[in-house]
């Protein structure tokens, strides 16, 4: 969860500096597209343990382990979230 935290908040960190606040909708959109998948990318591993993350919190866990992950992952989403939402709509 740890490095998922990490490339969430340096993913939002980034994105403001890469979209530029007067360019139409569409071409802000375009640009955190390419921002993110870049940033996607760069982390192969992290792709990989995000896809088989619900599988594994499946089997062999606790129900705590499973809650406290995804509170978690819904805490470090919500910073990432809020980014994108400030990046798309500026203007």
């Amino acid at each position: 969860m740890r490095l998922a935290h990490d490339f969430f908040a340096q993913t939002a960190e980034q994105l403001p500096k890469v979209v530029e606040a007067n360019d139409p909708a569409p071409a802000r959109a375009m640009t955190v597209a390419s921002a993110l998948a870049t940033a996607f990318a760069a982390h192969p591993m992290l792709c990989e343990l995000l896809s088989a993350q619900a599988g594994a919190l499946e089997h062999n866990v606790s129900a705590e382990l499973v809650a406290r992950c995804e509170r978690d992952g819904y805490q470090s989403l919500a910073g990432f979230t809020a980014a994108h939402r400030t990046v798309c709509v500026w203007v």
